[in-house]
């Protein structure tokens, strides 16, 4: 990871992993969006590195912005929440299930148990919605990935956002 980021994501990272761990939801799905955002750190610590090399044109920086605004979105914004959100919710409903089959005389009202199985179903959802936002991020981080060299730059095109 390119050190001027690292400084700034890792310990977000870190926060996210150690709550995870905590709330015992720290899965495959959880380490592979970690990972994930891993990447993202790097792509925003490579265009503040690349920042002040040679000289770029007006469109070139403001695609490189553009571009770091949706790192930083993404590291420190509503998916980060979500994440720890559900897991945190899928914890404590684990946990209550959990403690119905240990102890046979935790047993809840037909009223109370369709009420949790209305939150299962919600988390359910919830959880292919963000299936959805991780595959969107599968696919998008390649594409702003800034691997190219400085004679590349006059050719950087980001569909759908004006800049060419």
């Amino acid at each position: 990871m390119a050190d001027d980021c690292s400084t700034w994501y890792q310990p977000v990272l870190n926060t996210i992993e150690g709550f995870l761990k905590k709330t015992n939801e720290l899965t495959n799905e959880n380490k592979g969006r970690l990972t994930k955002l891993g990447e993202i750190s790097e792509v925003a610590a490579s265009i503040e590195k690349e920042k002040d090399e040679g000289k770029e044109t007006p469109r070139v920086h403001r695609c490189k912005a553009l571009i770091k605004d949706i790192c930083n979105t993404l590291l420190i914004g509503p998916y980060t929440a979500l994440v720890t959100k559900l897991s945190d919710a899928f914890s404590m409903v684990n946990e209550m299930e959990n403690r119905q089959k240990e102890e046979q005389s935790i047993k809840l009202p037909k009223a109370m148990q369709g009420r949790v199985d209305a939150v299962n179903q919600y988390l359910e959802r919830a959880k292919g919605q963000l299936k959805e936002i991780d595959d969107t991020l599968r696919h998008l981080t390649p594409k702003v990935s800034l691997q190219f060299s400085a004679s590349q730059h006059q050719y950087l095109f980001l569909p759908g956002t004006g800049y060419q």
